[in-house]
């Protein structure tokens, strides 16, 4: 079989050096985890650290702060530990509360207090109010006050019935006499004295009847002066009484008002709110003062609140040390800048000013407060409300969207609140990214980014850091010690995870895991520690509870719906690798590559690019090809050729330049008519100049061509073709390791193309000679031949009458080169 030969002992071949990358447990100096310190801090994050440390250090407008990263490197648990430390040095922030507004109910009045006095204002102002229904009732039903009363009323009733008296006399001089009813006063006229009745008026004459009329007249002006003097009798009364009481009233609040003046002190802004309590509470003292004769109703009345003498505590810090740190993990339009709720009575909505309530941006103001940005995204109005308050630096409570509204609705609008808060947004590269180039506010608001990395250097003092997360993990969450190996396994498994030799991944949620099932594996096997072999069953179990995709895929190929060969050789057919993804599933699985050459002038024709099945980089890895093939084989004319490209099979679009190399492998296979190895695999990208180029993924795609062998039994031959820079990103799975080691399966690392066409063909891929030509007997000079036989133009018809007996011979003897093209086909 062609091919086969030559490749035991290539230079291209990777041995045990090369592939084992296990820790060596000499570099860890204990024997179990429980001998280590806890880890305090993170691993290498000095970049991110040093941002956020910048970011906290400096309160200014905009200085806000971005975190990104991938999710479970921690970033949460540091910025915790960091805004604990910066909190404690910072000063308590004010409290706020909020009261009626006597003057423009519609608006109440917010208050700043030094932190922790708000609940003091509020306590004695309840007292306060608990105290006037008490005292002002008991005060005017006292004996002294209702004598004073009775006096004013008696004083009153004297000054009327003397007026009355004089008004009767008045009246009886006119011949009148006045009596006092239900109705009002009663004129009767009378006559010798006597009273007249309605018998009496009728039996007068006209002319006594005219004269009584007269009378009348006569008196009217002076019943009118006495009734004006009478209501302004009664007005002296009631604003005797009222001036009584309300100096009472002054005396009983300007005794009981003391503390809540003390307590008021302590506002940073006199806005003369207790003054327009005093005046409220004078003017209204009726509603101190129940109606005694129903006792029902009374007692109703003093339970019933007086909201408008109330004190709502928006934020209270009494209770915080420092600065406020505030996490709020639902951050819609009302839990950031806080709501006015309602109530329900008889179908009609009503609020006050005690059913304001402050959001997270008021409770963390003077601190900290801790958004995740597709959270706040996603929530309507709440991306827009933060980044008003943040640019203005004050906040206004209103109903969600009522700048949008078209009729704006009437009700409560609390003053505006001075607001300083450092927010700190946690997301993605990719949403910060397009926040930047969508939001042009974004970047003014958010002078501060703090990127933490996925990965970190393998290094000797990384290693050592790294068993001591492991060690910290065990003692917080309770779990059996790891011994020294243990370890290594889990530092094995986070370089997997990073995708490189050199390197450890920093997502510590995917290492707790890790370490919690493989405590659950050695309780259930009645260990005192972790070992090894119950991590690598704990990585394999975790694998095999996800990879039911991977199983299929595999199983199509098996049973032959799939078509790869993982045998004998084919002429333009190479097995290429794809990587897969599933969710939390990433799996290699290898795929055939077909390609024809025929005569034609449309060079490589990608067929996924014409079915619109293929990713522009995809699209770019094969017009790579084509500037390939220019260089080589058509400095001196056209290629002349079409090359056919497909992955047979594929019924999604696929993306990705992972497999031109093997793609130019496939063309040159094709147009030198030259089998490739079917028991190979290929990936990696391609330069225009032939090199060989890293690609993603390289431990997945080893590993699925390696199944697919293991399961039809290996040949000895069996292996893959890789970039020798993915050499350092091999961390293959120790069953493949041990494969490797006893020359079942192979792994070849190139750096050029000829490299990976020797390995895949057997022969040399030749190189070019000064004067053109190509090394005799290798792969190129076939495919340069072929192409000169495809440069080599059919003769038309027409041009064979031309050349037709009837025609003089000699044009034709003049162009025997010209007449030789003509006849190849």
């Amino acid at each position: 079989m062609a091919g086969r030969t030559g490749t035991k002992g290539s230079p291209f071949m990777l041995d045990m050096r090369d592939l084992n990358h296990r820790v060596d447990t000499r570099r860890l100096r204990f024997k179990t985890t429980a001998e280590l310190d806890p880890l305090e801090g993170v691993i290498e994050q000095a970049r991110a650290l040093e941002a956020l440390e910048t970011g906290l250090r400096i309160h200014k407008r905009n200085y806000n702060i971005y975190i990104s990263g991938a999710s479970g490197t921690g970033k949460s648990s540091i910025l915790k530990g960091l805004l604990r430390r910066a909190a404690e040095k910072a000063p308590p922030p004010p409290d706020f509360c909020l009261v009626f507004c006597f003057r423009r109910p519609q608006s109440p009045v917010v208050l700043e207090f030094p932190s922790g006095k708000a609940i003091a204002f509020r306590t004695a102002m309840d007292q306060f109010i608990a105290d006037l229904r008490l005292e002002i009732p008991k005060t005017f039903h006292s004996k002294n006050h209702q004598e004073r009363i009775q006096r004013i009323l008696n004083d009153g009733l004297e000054r009327e019935n003397k007026s009355f008296l004089e008004l009767a006399a008045s009246a009886q001089d006119i011949g009148f006499v006045v009596k006092r009813a239900k109705e009002g006063l009663v004129t009767i006229p009378t006559l010798e004295g006597k009273p007249l009745g309605n018998k009496e008026y009728a039996d007068l004459s006209e002319t006594q009847r005219a004269e009584v009329d007269a009378n009348r007249q006569r008196l009217e002006p002076i019943v009118s002066h006495f009734l004006e003097a009478t209501r302004n009798i009664e007005l002296q009364v009631h604003k005797k009484i009222q001036d009584a009481q309300r100096a009472l009233g002054k005396a009983v609040v300007d005794r009981l008002i003391k503390p809540v003046r003390a307590a008021y002190k302590a506002v940073r802004e006199d806005k003369g709110y207790l003054d327009a309590l005093v005046a409220h509470i004078l003017d209204n003292l009726q509603r101190f003062l129940p109606d005694e004769s129903d006792r029902r109703q009374a007692d109703r009345a003093m339970k019933a609140p007086m909201i408008e003498y109330q004190v709502n505590v928006l934020v209270d810090n009494s209770d915080v040390a420092g600065a406020p740190i505030v996490i709020e993990n639902t951050p819609t339009y009302h839990n950031l800048i806080g709501k006015i709720e309602k109530r329900v009575e008889h179908g009609i909505y009503s609020t006050d000013h005690m059913m304001v309530k402050a959001g997270a941006l008021l409770q963390a103001n003077g601190g900290y407060l801790v958004l995740h940005v597709r959270e706040v995204l996603t929530y309507p109005f709440a991306w827009e409300a933060l980044k008003s308050v943040l640019r203005h630096q004050r906040l206004v409570i209103e109903e969600m969207g009522e700048a949008y509204q078209f009729l704006p609705t009437s009700g409560l609008r609390p003053d505006p609140i001075p607001v300083q808060v450092k927010v700190i947004l946690i997301g993605s590269n990719w949403l910060y990214h397009l926040l930047v180039t969508q939001d042009e506010d974004f970047g003014k608001t958010f002078q501060i980014k703090a990127e933490f990395d996925s990965e970190v250097r393998r290094s000797p003092e990384a290693l050592t850091e790294y068993a001591r997360f492991v060690a910290t993990t065990c003692r917080r969450d309770e779990l059996l010690p790891v011994d020294r190996d243990g370890v290594a396994a889990i530092i094995e498994f986070g370089m997997r995870q990073a995708g490189s030799a050199d390197r450890m991944t920093l997502r510590f949620n995917e290492i707790t895991n890790l370490v919690i099932e493989a405590d659950s594996l050695a309780r259930a096997d009645d260990q005192s520690v972790i070992r090894r072999e119950h991590v690598k069953t704990a990585r394999e179990r975790r694998y095999r509870r996800i990879s039911l995709m991977a199983d299929k895929s595999m199983d199509d190929i098996l049973d032959g719906t799939l078509k790869v060969h993982t045998e004998g050789s084919q002429i333009g057919v190479v097995n290429g690798l794809a990587l897969y993804s599933y969710g939390d599933l990433v799996f290699g699985r290898p795929l055939r590559i077909t390609v024809k050459t025929f005569h034609g002038k449309a060079g490589v024709l990608n067929i996924e690019r014409e079915a619109r099945m293929s990713g522009n980089t995809y699209n770019k890895g094969v017009l790579i090809l084509s500037g390939f093939l220019g260089d080589r084989f058509a400095q001196d004319r056209a290629l002349g050729v079409t090359a056919s490209l497909t992955v047979e099979q594929s019924y999604g679009t696929i993306d990705g330049d992972s497999a031109s190399c093997a793609e130019l492998c496939g063309i040159l296979s094709a147009l030198g008519e030259v089998p490739l190895r079917q028991d190979l695999a290929i990936t990696g990208s391609i330069s225009q100049d032939g090199e060989v180029q890293a690609i993603g993924g390289v431990n997945e795609k080893v590993e699925g061509f390696y199944r697919i062998c293991k399961a039809r039994g290996f040949t000895g031959t069996q292996g893959v073709i890789l970039p020798r820079s993915n050499v350092r990103h091999l961390m293959l799975e120790p069953e493949v390791l041990e494969a490797i080691r006893k020359r079942r399966f192979a792994v070849y690392a190139v750096d050029r193309v000829e490299q990976a066409l020797e390995l895949l063909t057997g022969m040399p891929a030749g190189a070019r000679a000064p004067d053109g030509s190509w090394t005799p007997g290798s792969l190129f000079e076939r495919v340069a031949k072929r192409l000169d036989k495809y440069a080599e133009k059919p003769q038309s018809k027409s041009a064979r009458d031309k050349d037709s007996p009837s025609r003089p011979a000699a044009p034709a003897k003049k162009s025997p080169t010209r007449k030789g093209r003509q006849g190849t086909p």
